[in-house]
């Protein structure tokens, strides 16, 4: 197999990264396991999997030979993407300190681990692995770690801080996941003169009608700090009961956005959809196990568009 000098200079990032934080945990153990244990695996997982999207669309618009030709570009946009969640994450743990404290105490600067200088040292170490596992693909694919970033801080941060709207707030989610799917499919080789717009539709759509699940688990900290989501604005049960109903119904509406009629595709959903409003309507509400669903249902979706057919 041969290398690219862009592919070389991405294996070149990735060693300087693991070498990096090999030293960063020797030299700061508290402060690394502090950072490793806050990652939001299962969000970062959800971003992996558009911008994966993204590149399927593009393989079957484009037929680039094999996935081989895409494996060191592919690695160059994950550790993009997971250096931009990383420091997303810890942008949004200095301003939602207050909510933290009432819902999340376990969270490292709620909890003291960590301080809130130390966060934007560890952000400033992330930066250039952030944009250079992305530029070294295509000099302006760094614009997509940029713009991720700066979409999660309209969310997160002042002056902005736009999760105080609740609509438009998960209107950033869903387009944020969407940009993921553009991502990958601008990052892989071929002509890009068919953009995936209705994968981006769809992820729009679902996600900012499905996303207002993840304030379930926040409800007593966003009261406290007056955050207004449809999980504070209404009493329980019905702020859960709503919420559910919302997050079933993007079952159904995955199929009828793709345009699909295979019967495993809406068994699929007449499962799914009942299954996750179970879920969620339930005091004892699990974010693992809604990821689970999620990832179970796009796994059926995707097994009968290129396995069964």
């Amino acid at each position: 197999m041969s290398f690219s000098l862009s592919d070389i200079l991405i294996q070149l990032t990735w060693a300087v990264f693991a070498a990096g934080a090999a030293v960063h945990y020797l030299t700061r153990h508290r402060l690394t396991l502090a950072v490793w244990r806050n990652i939001r695996w299962l969000r970062i997982g959800h971003y992996a999997f558009m911008i994966a999207l993204g590149a399927l669309f593009q393989h079957d618009h484009s037929g680039f030979r094999s996935f081989s030709d895409i494996a060191w570009p592919m690695a160059g946009m994950f550790l993009s993407l997971f250096s931009a969640a990383l420091i997303a994450t810890n942008h949004n743990d200095t301003a939602d300190v207050d909510a933290d404290a009432v819902s999340n105490p376990q969270r490292p600067l709620v909890s003291g681990k960590v301080t809130v200088l130390e966060l934007r040292r560890v952000n400033r170490w992330l930066w250039p692995f952030a944009l250079a596992g992305s530029a070294l693909i295509t000099p302006w694919l760094a614009l997509f770690p940029l713009v991720a970033i700066g979409l999660y801080a309209a969310y997160s941060l002042p002056p902005l801080r736009l999760k105080r709207l609740p609509v438009l707030a998960h209107i950033l989610i869903g387009a944020d996941s969407a940009w993921c799917i553009l991502w990958g499919f601008s990052a892989c080789p071929g002509p890009h003169d068919a953009l995936p717009w209705r994968y981006m539709i769809l992820a729009l759509a679902v996600f900012s009608i499905g996303f207002h699940v993840k304030d379930l688990k926040d409800i007593s900290g966003d009261r406290a700090a007056g955050v207004p989501t449809l999980a504070t604005l209404l009493p329980e049960p019905w702020n859960r009961v709503l919420i559910a109903l919302l997050s079933a119904s993007c079952f159904p509406l995955v199929m009828l956005i793709l345009g699909r009629s295979d019967m495993a595709g809406w068994i699929g959903a007449a499962v799914g959809a009942p299954i996750s409003f179970f879920l969620i309507s339930r005091p004892t509400y699990r974010e693992r196990l809604l990821f689970g669903l999620y990832f179970a249902y796009a796994a059926v979706l995707l097994a009968t568009k290129y396995c069964l057919n």
